[in-house]
């Protein structure tokens, strides 16, 4: 049975009930859209331009040696990167904070 990943579905009303700040807590935490929102604008990025990618390289080597047992050659991540790598897809690691930590491609 093939599972179909349905991306979550965003509206202008949502949007602009986001910007206004009027979007409840319990809200944002039942919402992907609304948590992926929260997290750009928690990370500074602005919403009318995302200009110039934000990246936190002073984090990296930190974020590198606390998951090099995930990271490894023939550890989960490496399994499972090779594997959608060779479907044509890029395999990225991030934290809970975004922060991508690795890729695969």
């Amino acid at each position: 049975m093939e599972t179909v990943l349905n991306p979550p579905v965003a509206d202008l009303q949502l949007w602009e009930r986001f910007q206004d700040g009027v979007c409840s807590t319990p809200e944002i935490q039942s919402s992907l859209v609304l948590q992926r929102w929260s997290r750009c604008r928690h990370a500074g990025l602005p919403a009318d331009n995302p200009g110039e990618p934000s990246m936190a390289l002073e984090k990296l080597p930190g974020a590198r040696e606390r998951f090099a047992p995930l990271l490894a050659p023939g550890a989960p991540f490496d399994a499972f990167a090779t594997t959608i790598a060779r479907a044509g897809f890029c395999g990225l690691f991030c934290d809970a904070d975004g922060l991508v930590i690795d890729r695969h491609r």
